[in-house]
């Protein structure tokens, strides 16, 4: 009697990929709070996690923490229209802590301490980022900014 031979297979190629993509930090954690913001130029996204923002870079795929922090979770985070330069965030807390942040350096520029909570979103630059205004309560305070151009 004659054996039954399986037939041969060859293994199938090995699988490659011509996309090379690596997730690092992807969105971060959970989004609970506040308002998202785009730099002008639009490849900066700014979101607040917590009491602290986050920036992701979306040309180049990299998130980062900034190094400072607010006492209670972000609620609105604005950036200055016309240079991206600088970055307002504004805390929930009961006496709400407003930060100035120049974006290249990472640094705080100016902190303010106002009687009141913070609306959601209620915060934003003139177009000449001379002043900065923010919702507290029922009232609208307006205050100078650090990075202004004109008189």
């Amino acid at each position: 009697p004659r054996r039954l031979q399986a037939p041969r297979t060859t293994p199938p190629p090995p699988m490659t990929s011509t996309f090379h993509f690596t997730f690092s930090n992807l969105l971060g954690s959970a989004h609970r709070s506040g308002n998202l913001a785009f730099t002008p130029d639009g490849t900066t996204l700014l979101s607040p996690v917590g009491g602290r923002l986050t920036s992701f870079d979306l040309l180049a795929s990299r998130a980062s923490t900034l190094p400072f922090e607010t006492p209670a979770d972000i609620a609105a985070v604005a950036v200055a229209p016309a240079s991206g330069r600088f970055a307002l965030v504004a805390d929930r807390g009961e006496s709400a802590t407003v930060l100035l942040v120049n974006l290249r350096t990472n640094v705080v520029v100016q902190r303010l301490r106002l009687n009141g909570r913070v609306r959601a979103g209620a915060i934003a630059f003139s177009p000449c980022e001379r002043w900065f205004a923010v919702g507290v309560g029922r009232r609208l305070e307006v205050w100078r900014g650090a990075g202004g151009r004109g008189p």
